[in-house]
């Protein structure tokens, strides 16, 4: 696929940016095709992430591809965020460690704790330069951001998951999304999932929708298309056997709901976001 130049694409088309803002409890699970940069700089925010608990404390860098369904749950009073957002097919498209790639690509909350005082410094410094009109400095922050990632890359461990207050997120509501993303590829009716954790199909669905903000079905769905966005790129396989692998047992319902979440058709998402497969595999 021919490369494109993000800067020249960036004010029409293509969603890029850096800020810092307080956190706030996020009402709904939401998900989008691009991958997150996070930087606490005050406070403690815990997220839900397929099916897992994260806490992000101060100092450290994270990364993820957001198209895992993700919901802030849990904050301390004031904290304070700096967050970059990067189209995906950029982050491939960079000569970045095949392994960070190949852990962001299989879902996973990245850190690299090394530099703390120099990365809040970064945040707030690509901030302010997304902010100017001139383009220059756009571009200066995401030639530095690249090379932070390369660094990243070389540094990177997983975020270990966690536990916090049952207040914050009912613990029957963790255990669902955890069997959920342990069996989302299979047939899974309701009153299988609810079964799982001991609750009638409709309180279930109920307390689902009340703390997540989803149906049981539109999360499962959304975990489906999740794990088809990464097969789309990482595999070779047709688009039948891509749908049957994530779940689905229909054509026709995968395009639907792929259209759906991801704004395009899988063959689409696949042609704007697949690199050389061969080298992410290797």
């Amino acid at each position: 696929m021919k490369r494109t130049d993000p800067i020249k694409n960036w004010a029409t088309q293509i969603p890029f940016g850096v800020r810092t803002l307080s956190v706030h409890v996020m009402p709904e699970a939401h998900q989008h095709s691009d991958m997150e940069l996070n930087y606490v700089f005050s406070g403690r925010m815990t997220y839900l992430l397929g099916g897992q608990l994260v806490t992000l404390s101060p100092g450290a860098l994270t990364a993820f591809w957001a198209t895992v369904p993700h919901q802030v749950i849990h904050i301390e009073p004031n904290t304070r965020l700096g967050c970059a957002v990067l189209p995906m097919n950029w982050v491939l498209q960079w000569p970045l460690p095949k392994s960070f790639v190949k852990n962001l690509l299989n879902g996973h909350m990245l850190t690299d704790p090394s530099q703390p005082q120099l990365d809040g410094a970064l945040i707030q410094q690509w901030a302010q330069d997304c902010q100017q009109s001139k383009v220059i400095f756009q571009k200066i922050a995401l030639d530095e951001i690249q090379a932070r990632l390369k660094r990243f890359g070389l540094n990177h461990q997983k975020v270990k998951t966690g536990k916090i207050d049952p207040i914050a997120c009912h613990p029957k509501i963790i255990r669902l999304t955890r069997y959920i993303a342990e069996h989302f590829t299979e047939d899974l009716p309701i009153d299988q999932i609810a079964k799982s954790v001991g609750l009638h199909p409709n309180y279930a669905m109920t307390l689902f929708r009340k703390h997540y903000g989803l149906t049981l079905n539109q999360y499962v769905t959304r975990q489906r298309i999740s794990y088809a966005q990464r097969l789309l790129i990482t595999h070779d396989m047709d688009i039948l056997q891509v749908a049957l692998a994530s779940g689905f047992n229909s054509l026709s319902r995968f395009y639907k709901a792929f259209k759906e979440i991801a704004g395009q058709t899988p063959r689409a998402y696949r042609l704007s976001l697949r690199q050389d497969i061969a080298e992410i595999k290797s």
